[in-house]
């Protein structure tokens, strides 16, 4: 085998084992730190017609809320809706590693390396423990150098 072709390989390898591992993290890891806190929400006001009268309801979204709406996007290979629902849960709660590592698989995947490695940067800072966040930003140093 040519090395290009080893190099592809690889890249398809990795690209496939960070996305399994992320799975993982985000099915079965507890929730981490999540302040729940209301001036730390979005509000979302939704008007409900009754009795010929508007009332108003309004609700508190979490960081949470945004982690899981971009994980279903993630899901559904809208990278780009993915991407917006984790920045706004790291604009929520920027001490969120999750946040930062699943918006650095999506903008990974989105081709835009560059940001996934500021993301996972920010990830492995937040959370120096985390092999897996180490293991995608090297992946994503290496990918960007072929």
């Amino acid at each position: 085998m040519s090395n290009l072709r080893i190099a592809r390989l690889m890249k398809l390898y990795y690209a496939v084992l960070s996305i399994f591992l992320c799975v993982l993290i985000i099915t079965f890891q507890p929730q981490l730190i999540v302040a729940h806190h209301p001036e730390q929400g979005t509000k979302i006001t939704k008007k409900i017609l009754v009795s010929s009268q508007v009332t108003s309801v309004t609700t508190t979204a979490t960081a949470e809320d945004f982690i899981t709406q971009g994980y279903d996007k993630f899901e559904q290979e809208d990278y780009q809706g993915a991407i917006a629902a984790y920045t706004e849960a790291i604009r929520l709660n920027p001490n969120s590693y999750r946040a930062y590592t699943l918006r650095g698989l999506a903008r990974l995947l989105e081709g835009d390396n560059q940001g996934a490695i500021t993301d996972y940067n920010q990830a492995i800072r937040l959370n120096p423990n985390s092999n897996l966040v180490v293991h995608q930003a090297n992946f994503a140093e290496s990918d960007s150098r072929i």
